[in-house]
């Protein structure tokens, strides 16, 4: 499970400020490792699986996060690339290619909300220790 619990907010010449609320954690499932490989999932919540990792059912979804700003005013997103994984007891994997959706822009509706949801790319080495992996994503929303 990964958490976006760490946001960044600043109004560029502005007085607003954007604040931001976890409303959901990345999640890609239960799975199991049985040889290493890849776990994708979007920011619309579709997961696929690659190489040798077996799904063993359970929920996933993407990150969602809630955003309170100026009204239809125009905001960037930025998500870094990559993100590290630590498992209690030694251990780690990485996501990659973390994305959004809006992918790199958005707008606040009339009432000043919008709603940005992640996803990545889960990589699990063949030699990936078996355990519950934790860490968060600092991410970048930024008026333009």
């Amino acid at each position: 499970m990964l958490f976006v619990g760490s946001g960044a907010a600043f109004a560029r010449h502005r007085p607003n400020i954007i604040k931001i609320s976890t409303e959901t954690d990345l999640d890609f499932g239960k799975i199991a490792n049985m040889g290493g490989g890849r776990v994708r999932l979007s920011p619309d919540g579709d997961r696929t699986l690659f190489g040798r990792i077996e799904n063993l059912g359970g929920s996933f979804g993407p990150a969602s996060v809630d955003l309170t700003g100026q009204p239809r005013q125009l905001y960037l997103v930025y998500a870094p690339k990559l993100s590290k994984l630590r498992r209690s007891g030694g251990g780690r994997l990485s996501v990659l290619n973390i994305t959004s959706n809006p992918l790199h822009f958005g707008r606040f509706d009339k009432n000043g909300t919008a709603t940005v949801n992640f996803g990545g790319e889960l990589l699990v080495r063949p030699n990936a220790w078996t355990g519950h992996y934790r860490g968060s994503v600092s991410f970048w929303i930024v008026y333009i």
